[in-house]
C-alpha cells in the first residue's frame, strides 16, 4: 500500500483494478475508496498515475495482462477483480489477443481463489454478425462466464459523460456540422447512458450476494436515434436544430474517416466506433433491478447526461477523458545520451521581471482553449495536416484548463515529466519522421523570472531531416513569439491579480465569495422575503416592462423577451439583454469587450401543490467567455413569498477566468439578483 492501510469498513472487499489508467477505471477507483474497499490497481506504466489523487491510497502493481504468474501473485487476497480493458488496436491477431488476455486472467483468478470477475463490455443484438470490436468484447465476456469463477458481465451502449469517447464524438459532429449528410446508421436505435450510472452499477457489483454469473443489459431506458442524439445535444448546449440527412448507404469507413477529422478521435478509434453503431443498440432485459437499486433520484436521463458532461468540462471537473490512456513511448533520453546521435534543437530564453509563479501558471496551463501563443492558424494548419494523415491533431484539448498531470494529453502533445513549479515536459504524438518533445521551464532571476524553451527533435532517416528543413522557417516565427506570448499572459495574470488584490464585493445582497485567478465558478446567492403570493411575483417576473426596468436600472437595455406556454403551468422564457462593461478592470473587458449581450433562458416548473415555484436560469453571453447557471426558487411562506437564487458565474478562460467571472458578476449576476430587489417597488406602484 502505497499509504497508511486503512482498517477495513464492514462489508469492505479487496479488489483489483486493471484499466485504471482508462476512462471509466480512472473514475471507478475513487469511488470504491469511498466505499471502504481495499483496492489495488494493476498498471503496466505507473507514471501514467503519478498524479492522480487516489495513488497514497492504493497498492500499484506493475504488470501487464498477458503475465500470468505477475498476475497470478497480484490476485493473492483479491475477492474481486474489475476487467476494464479493451484494446482500440486492430490487426488480423487483435481479437486472439483479446481473448488470450482474459484466458490469462480468469486463469490466474481461479487459482487464486478470487470471489468474482466483473466486466464492462458492449451493448449488442444477438444472431447479427457484429463488428471486430464488439465481436471481441462479447467473446471476452463469455471467457468470464464460462470461468469457475463467478463473473458480472455487464453490457453497456454509448456512455456520456466529460471527456468519453462517445460523448466528444457526438458534440464535436454536432457543433461542427449544422448540417450533415450521414449514413444510414444514424437512424439506429442507441440507448446510452450516462458515466456516473456505469459507476453506480459497478460499485454496486462488489457486494452482490451469492452467485450471479450472468450478463445484465445496462441504460438508461431512453432510446433515440443517433441523430436524436445530435440534437438532444444541440437542444442542451443552445444550439439550432441540427439537420442530418440519412443517406442510404452505411459507409463505415468513410464515415469513421470523417469523424478523426471533424472530432479529436483519432482513426484508429473513431473506425471501430462507427462500426459499433451499425446495429440497434437497446437492452433486452432490465434484470438488473432485482439485484441492484437504481441510483437515488433513477437512471439519468440522456439531455440530463449531456447537461452534467458539459458543467464538468466547463468547470474543470473532468476526472477522466478517452485520451488518457495512450500508447506507452520511449521517454526523452538524457542529454549524455544524444552522443551520437542526430538531434535538432531550438532554444529560447526570455528574462522578464514577472514572478516565476505565474509563468509557471501560463506553462502548466498551455494548449486546449488556451493556445500556443503564436500564430494559431500555422497551429491549427499543422494539426489538420496531422489529422489527415492519421493523427492526434489539436481536437483532443486537455482536461483541465489549469491542471496537469503526468501522462496527460494537451492536443497531439502529452505530457511526459512535470517538475512543479519549474518545468514541464511534452512528447508529440503527431505523425512525424522522428520524436519530438517541448520543453518549458522558469526558473528566478533576481526579482523576476527566466523563461526557458526547447525544441528537441530527433529525425528518422533522410526524411527526418528534410522535414526538419522544412519546418525550420516556421519555428522561426512561431517560437519567438512564444516565448514573448507567454511572458506577456504571465505578466497580465500578474498585473489582475494585483488588481483584483483584496477585492470584497457585495450587490444588492448577494453573497459573492473571493476566489482565485483559475476560472473557478463565483458562486451568486442570493434570499429575500416579499409580502406578497407566489402568484404575483411569478407575473412580475415575466412582466415585459419589469424586466425593461430591471434591465435599465443596470445601466443595459431589454432587446427582446418571449414566453413559451402558459404562465399558469410550465413554461419557458427568453429575456435578451444588453449590458455594458464600463465599470469591469481593463485586463478583463479585453476578453468580454465593451458590453455583453446576454441571452437568459429560464425553465420554469409547473406549480407545486403549496403554490411555490422553481425556475432553471441559463445566462450566455455573447462573444464572451462567461457563463451563468442558477436555480430560483419561490417559496410560500404565509401568504408572502421566500425568493432564493443560488447559482455561479463561470469563465472558460484559463488562469484569468476566476477573476473575469468575478469582475463580471456585478454586470451579469445583478441583472438577476436585482428581480427580487425591485419586485417589491414595482408590486407597491402597480
Amino acid at each position: 500500500m502505497n499509504g497508511t492501510p486503512q482498517d477495513p469498513a464492514p462489508g469492505s472487499k479487496t479488489v483489483l483494478v486493471t484499466g485504471a489508467t482508462g476512462y471509466i477505471g480512472g473514475r471507478l477507483v475513487p469511488r470504491l475508496l469511498e466505499a471502504g474497499h481495499t483496492v489495488k490497481v494493476l498498471v503496466r506504466t505507473p507514471a501514467k498515475i503519478a498524479g492522480v489523487p487516489w495513488l497514497e491510497q492504493v497498492d500499484v502493481v506493475q504488470s501487464s495482462l498477458d503475465d500470468g504468474a505477475a498476475l497470478r501473485e497480484a490476485l493473492d487476497g483479491v475477492d474481486v477483480l474489475y476487467y476494464l480493458v479493451h484494446s482500440m488496436a486492430t490487426g488480423s491477431g487483435f481479437e486472439s489477443k483479446e481473448k488470450a488476455m482474459a484466458e490469462t486472467a480468469a486463469t490466474a483468478a481461479a487459482a487464486a481463489g478470487v470471489g468474482r470477475i466483473v466486466y464492462l463490455g458492449g451493448l449488442h443484438p444477438t444472431h447479427t454478425e457484429l463488428s471486430t470490436h464488439m465481436r471481441s468484447r462479447e467473446a471476452v465476456g463469455k471467457v468470464f462466464l464460462e470461468s469457475p469463477v463467478d463473473a458480472v458481465v455487464f453490457q453497456a451502449g454509448v456512455v456520456i459523460g466529460s471527456g468519453s469517447a462517445s460523448f466528444e464524438m457526438i458534440r464535436h459532429l454536432t457543433e461542427t456540422l449544422p448540417v450533415m449528410p450521414a449514413p444510414s446508421w444514424v437512424r439506429n436505435k442507441i440507448e446510452a447512458i450516462a458515466v456516473r450510472d456505469v459507476l453506480h452499477y459497478l460499485l454496486g457489483a462488489a457486494s452482490l450476494d451469492g452467485k450471479v454469473d450472468r450478463t445484465f443489459d445496462i441504460g438508461s431506458r431512453q432510446v433515440l436515434s443517433y441523430a436524436g442524439m445530435m440534437n438532444e445535444y444541440a437542444a442542451e448546449a443552445g444550439l439550432p436544430r441540427r439537420w442530418v440527412l440519412a443517406l442510404p448507404v452505411p459507409a463505415p469507413k468513410l464515415a469513421g474517416l470523417w469523424v478523426a477529422l471533424v472530432t479529436p478521435i483519432p482513426l484508429s478509434m473513431s473506425l471501430p466506433l462507427v462500426e459499433s453503431l451499425q446495429h440497434d443498440a437497446v437492452s433486452r432485459e432490465h434484470d438488473i433491478d432485482a439485484h441492484i437499486p437504481q441510483p437515488l433520484g433513477g437512471l439519468t436521463p440522456y439531455r440530463r447526461a449531456v447537461a452534467l458532461a458539459l458543467g464538468k468540462e466547463r468547470d474543470g471537473q473532468v476526472e477522466t477523458t478517452w485520451a488518457s490512456a495512450g500508447a506507452d513511448a520511449d521517454p526523452l533520453p538524457s542529454d549524455p545520451d544524444w552522443a551520437g546521435h542526430r538531434v535538432y534543437l531550438d532554444e529560447r530564453t526570455y528574462t522578464s521581471p514577472v514572478d516565476p509563479q505565474h509563468v509557471w501558471t501560463i506553462i502548466e496551463g498551455i494548449g486546449g482553449r488556451n493556445g500556443w501563443y503564436s500564430l494559431p492558424l500555422a497551429w491549427r494548419v499543422r494539426g489538420w495536416l496531422d489529422k489527415l494523415t492519421g493523427g492526434a491533431g489539436l481536437l483532443r484539448g486537455r482536461r483541465h484548463p489549469r491542471l496537469l498531470a503526468e501522462g496527460e494529453v494537451v492536443d497531439w502533445w502529452r505530457a511526459e515529466r512535470i517538475e512543479r513549479g519549474r518545468l514541464l515536459r511534452l512528447r508529440a504524438e503527431m505523425r512525424a519522421p522522428g520524436r519530438a518533445w517541448l520543453e518549458l521551464s522558469v526558473e528566478p532571476d533576481g526579482s523576476g523570472s527566466r523563461y526557458r524553451q526547447r525544441a528537441i527533435f530527433f529525425p528518422k532517416g533522410l526524411s527526418g531531416r528534410l522535414y526538419w528543413l522544412a519546418v525550420l522557417p516556421f519555428h522561426s516565427l512561431i517560437f519567438p513569439a512564444m516565448s514573448r506570448n507567454i511572458t506577456a499572459a504571465a505578466r497580465d495574470l500578474q498585473a489582475l491579480e494585483s488588481e483584483s488584490a483584496g477585492h470584497t464585493s457585495r450587490i444588492l445582497g448577494a453573497r459573492i465569495v473571493r476566489n482565485n485567478c483559475f476560472g473557478d465558478p463565483m458562486p451568486l446567492t442570493a434570499s429575500t422575503t416579499l409580502p406578497h403570493s407566489v402568484d404575483r411575483v411569478t407575473a412580475v417576473f415575466v412582466n415585459e416592462e419589469f424586466l425593461r426596468h430591471t434591465s435599465e436600472y443596470v445601466g443595459g437595455t431589454l432587446e427582446s423577451f418571449a414566453v413559451d406556454g402558459d404562465t399558469a403551468g410550465a413554461f419557458v422564457t427568453t429575456v435578451v439583454r444588453t449590458i455594458p462593461t464600463t465599470r469591469m478592470p481593463e485586463i478583463a473587458r479585453k476578453f468580454v469587450g465593451e458590453s455583453l449581450k446576454v441571452t437568459q433562458v429560464e425553465t420554469w416548473a409547473a406549480p407545486a401543490p403549496d403554490g411555490s415555484r422553481q425556475s432553471s436560469i441559463s445566462m450566455k453571453v455573447a462573444g464572451a467567455p462567461l457563463d451563468v447557471n442558477a436555480v430560483q426558487r419561490l417559496v410560500s411562506v404565509d401568504g408572502s413569498t421566500r425568493v432564493e437564487l443560488e447559482g455561479t458565474v463561470t469563465s472558460s478562460v484559463p488562469f484569468l477566468g476566476g477573476k473575469i467571472a468575478e469582475a463580471a458578476e456585478p454586470m451579469v449576476g445583478k441583472a438577476l439578483n436585482i428581480q427580487a430587489q425591485q419586485a417589491q417597488a414595482w408590486l407597491e406602484s402597480h
